[in-house]
């Protein structure tokens, strides 16, 4: 038995304080400052190939990417609705595909401000606006859950 000493083990840090928001280099007049998100999952199907007794379960070699769903906190002048409703437009309307964000980022930062985390989405797009709730007596912060549709994202760790 060796008595070495291990002295590299990295100091824990958790990420409760962590701070997100989303980044689109095609609007880049609207920051979203989210509330709640989920990483979407990264899917694969198994292939099946029948055998005697059993069958043998492989790797598929097609990948999915579960949805992407923000809560994101409205700002005062409601530029965040603006954005989205206008995104929506023009998807619906000539420009189609070519209104798909081109580079968005999902970024995770640390209580101290510094990027931990960057998730970046290719091809996104919203895919609803929901109902904007008011109360004119309370003191809530507004938010809006807004799913996204999205071809691929990349994780990029610091």
């Amino acid at each position: 038995m060796s008595d070495t000493v291990v002295t590299n083990i990295p100091e824990y840090s958790n990420a409760i304080n962590s701070v997100a928001k989303l980044l689109i280099n095609d609007r880049p007049l609207t920051e979203f400052f989210i509330k709640e998100f989920n990483v979407p999952s990264i899917d694969y199907a198994e292939e099946i190939i029948p055998g005697g007794t059993r069958n043998i379960k492989n790797p598929g070699n097609e990948q999915e990417f579960g949805s992407l769903t923000l809560t994101i906190f409205l700002d005062e002048e409601y530029m965040v609705y603006k954005e989205i409703f206008d995104w929506l437009v023009e998807l619906a309307g000539d420009e189609g595909s070519s209104a798909k964000a081109r580079g968005s980022i999902l970024v995770f930062n640390s209580s101290k401000t510094q990027t931990k985390v960057k998730f970046d989405f290719y091809g996104l797009f919203p895919t609803n606006l929901p109902e904007l709730p008011f109360n004119n007596y309370g003191n809530e912060e507004l938010t809006l859950s807004i799913n996204f549709s999205y071809d691929k994202f990349v994780p990029n760790f610091k």
